[in-house]
């Protein structure tokens, strides 16, 4: 199998993986989201136009998104600094707790693709 086709099936893996173990189509949880909550838990006063030069997403779409996740109650404004665009971003208690499930469930990922590697001779 060339490593396009498994980039492609580890991918299908990864997604497949995180939507059966967080209920994803009951919270409207979208990759795009997961995305989104990671950056905005991993960049320190991360910010509307933070995201839309990480994502390499035009500030519409990013406005859009995050007015979604806002009103899902995932993340929360830090305070105000002007526009809307350079608005602090944190993640809410719920928002954190999705984090926290998603991080557990790569490092879980991460270990059966290693234990399969090493098994392979892949170390």
């Amino acid at each position: 199998m060339r490593f396009k086709e498994l980039f492609f099936k580890f991918f299908q893996c990864y997604r497949l993986n995180i939507r059966s173990a967080i209920d994803t189509r009951e919270m409207g949880l979208k990759d795009i989201h997961v995305r989104c909550l990671f950056l905005i838990a991993s960049t320190p006063d991360c910010t509307a136009t933070i995201i839309v030069k990480k994502m390499d997403r035009d500030i519409v779409q990013v406005a859009c998104l995050i007015q979604e996740i806002l009103e899902k109650g995932w993340i929360e404004n830090q305070g105000e600094r002007g526009d809307k665009d350079n608005q602090v971003l944190i993640l809410s208690k719920s928002g954190s707790l999705i984090q926290q499930q998603i991080n557990t469930l790569e490092q879980n990922l991460e270990n059966l693709i290693l234990s399969g590697l090493y098994a392979t001779g892949c170390d």
